[in-house]
Order: C-alpha cells, then structure tokens, then sequence
C-alpha cells in the first residue's frame, strides 16, 4: 500500500516559560532531501519568521494575548500523510 506523503519545514520555538510552539511552512515538498537542501540554504533574513523583536532586543512571540519570550528555535524538515478518516493531515513518526 502506497503511502503519500508531504515534508515541511517546521520552525520550533523553545521559551524561557519552558512552552515549545511550531508553526508549520505553507510550502511541501517531495521528499526529504529537497527539504533538508532549502533548509541548509534559506536564508532567514529573507524569510518571514514568526518572531518578533520587542525594543529590548529580545525575540518573542505573540499569540492569544500572550508574550512567549524565545530563548532559541530549530528548523527541521517533518513528514505528513493525509489521513482519510479524519480527513487531516499527520505528522509521521520519528520524522526529522
């Protein structure tokens, strides 16, 4: 049986509350290498991350009137099927 599935460059946000927050990219890919290859290659200050500096410098993030102070953040390509029952699509297990 032939599964179809999608990657995503997933940005992960770790704050100094301990809340870890991911926002996924609006752009699939094929597989896992043409991922990994924008991911080595983006340049972010290109790119619109969602954070935020605040006039002390400091990066945030503002979701659902509150003020996530991020201490630092990852990118990671991550692998999504479409489950037809729920009809969502899913993270893959122990995908990087």
């Amino acid at each position: 049986m032939f599964l179809e599935t999608l990657f995503y460059i997933v940005l992960s946000a770790y704050t100094t509350d301990g809340s870890v927050l991911h926002s996924n990219w609006n752009m699939p890919f094929e597989n896992e290498n043409i991922c990994g290859y924008y991911l080595r290659n983006m340049d972010t200050a290109e790119q619109k991350l969602p954070f935020e500096k605040d006039e002390m410098g400091n990066y945030v993030i503002y979701h659902k009137d509150k003020t996530y102070y991020v201490e630092f953040w990852s990118h990671s390509c991550e692998e999504f099927y479409y489950d037809k029952e729920t009809k969502k699509w899913k993270q893959v297990p122990n995908t990087i």
